[in-house]
């Protein structure tokens, strides 16, 4: 029951419904009441998910640290990357280095896994990192690949956004031809989803 509740929590939430997290709550209290570490952890890093998108990054992180604990003593990889890479979110804007370091970590786990589209998604929040730590062609190489991958998934929608902040990061590094052309295609895809 607590599977099923988690996902329906992720469909509420996904439409709007404002009783996902109390749903995501009932199914965490569920996963500890059976002693289900991987669904407890999986709750756990839904309710610090929710947390983050009401703007509680503390309450977020610290709800993506215990998930973390949860995926690393079941030996759950690609739930401990999935984790990494929210909690690197969570560090975004006040702690660019940490963040760079979680999402990294993330990325390398997913790369061994083979899971392109959480490749992908990795390296755009990797970009946003390395941009904010001044770092704008590691930011630029990343958003590139990030690209390069989400043509390969065939995700127009995350196409048109990592083409954009591509482009920011060449205007950023003054290749104004390459971010027009970057910005252009962007704008192509924007206007056909």
């Amino acid at each position: 029951e607590a599977r099923a509740r988690i996902w329906l929590s992720i469909c509420m939430q996904a439409m709007g419904d404002q009783r996902a997290k109390a749903q995501m709550e009932t199914a965490l209290a569920m996963a500890r009441q059976h002693n289900d570490r991987f669904l407890e952890g999986r709750a756990q890093g839904f309710v610090g998910s929710f947390l983050y998108l009401e703007g509680q990054i503390d309450a977020a992180r610290s709800e993506l640290e215990m998930a973390l604990q949860h995926f690393r003593a079941v030996g759950s990889r690609s739930a401990e990357a999935w984790t990494l890479s929210n909690l690197g979110i969570t560090c975004y804007p006040n702690d660019p280095e940490q963040g760079r370091v979680r999402v990294s970590t993330a990325l390398k786990i997913n790369r061994g896994l083979g899971v392109l589209s959480r490749q992908a998604s990795d390296l755009g929040r990797l970009a946003v990192f390395l941009d904010q730590l001044g770092d704008h062609s590691g930011g630029k190489s990343a958003y590139l690949e990030s690209v390069v991958l989400q043509r390969v998934i065939g995700n127009r929608q995350r196409l048109q956004h990592e083409l954009s902040n591509l482009g920011a990061a060449c205007i950023e590094l003054g290749d104004f031809d390459e971010a027009l052309a970057h910005l252009a295609e962007s704008l192509a895809i924007a206007q056909q989803i």
